[in-house]
């Protein structure tokens, strides 16, 4: 009986992808503000007859914007959104677990809990509590894109937490967080 292949061997051997690599890309440069890749024009012509001098116009260069985003201790690469490429959310349990636990904690506290007793029974400090409290007062739509996984690259528990002093409208979080 035939096994269907893997996505891997629809691209190759290593080896095959290495060769194929070398063969179409001429350079590869980042630098701060855009990632460019020269290819050459031979190996994507089917074969003219034409002597196999090189010129400048055997190559075409692609080019596309991009910056950099640290997060934590990351940094990302990433592209302009007109050349993203539509990609799988990527939802962050930790960012979700702290907008869910800020919003818990707040209600909790409305209702008359104290900031000890919440710590007490969650196994963390009342500063801890403190600072994550100011999550259950991001606005719906900022709420909505992390728990979908669409939020900025480089937003994260300790940046909305550490770094950041939220602002009370919405249109400023907005501004300040880039959703």
């Amino acid at each position: 009986m035939h096994q269907p292949e893997s996505p891997a061997d629809d691209q190759g051997a290593p080896e095959e992808r290495v060769k194929l690599a070398t063969e179409f890309i001429e350079q590869v440069a980042i630098d701060d503000l855009a990632v460019s890749i020269i290819l050459r024009k031979r190996p994507l012509l089917p074969e003219t007859g034409a002597p196999p001098e090189a010129s400048q116009h055997d190559t075409i260069l692609v080019s596309a914007p991009i910056t950099f985003r640290r997060r934590g201790v990351e940094t990302k690469l990433v592209l302009a959104p007109a050349f993203e490429t539509q990609k799988p959310a990527r939802v962050d349990a930790a960012l979700v677990k702290a907008v869910a636990r800020a919003r818990l904690w707040f209600e909790q506290l409305a209702a008359g809990a104290t900031l000890e007793a919440i710590a007490d029974r969650e196994s963390v400090s009342a500063r801890y509590v403190s600072r994550l409290l100011p999550l259950a007062f991001l606005a719906p739509d900022i709420v909505e894109t992390i728990l979908e996984g669409r939020h900025p690259a480089d937003l994260s528990t300790a940046r909305l937490t550490n770094r950041l002093d939220l602002p009370p409208d919405w249109a400023s979080q907005r501004e300040l967080i880039g959703a």
